[in-house]
């Protein structure tokens, strides 16, 4: 059984990259068990654009308690 854990809020900083080579920029707020969680949101969320992660920025703020399973998107 999985241990007791709980959620925290990640601010995600990434950049879109498009094909002409111009790059977007911008920031996301995800919740997730730890910064690769965070991440994989991120990439879920625009898993039909290539994009890279600048940096991941915990907050403080955290859910209640979860058990993590690795069977939803952010519990990796």
């Amino acid at each position: 059984m999985a241990a007791n854990q709980r959620m925290q809020l990640f601010r995600v900083k990434y950049s879109i990259n498009y094909p002409s080579g111009k790059k977007w920029i911008t920031e996301k707020e995800v919740y997730g068990i730890t910064e690769l969680g965070a991440k994989d949101v991120v990439y879920w969320v625009h898993s039909n654009r290539d994009i890279s992660i600048i940096s991941v920025k915990p907050l403080g703020q955290y859910t209640p308690a979860i058990y993590g399973d690795n069977h939803t998107v952010g519990e990796r």
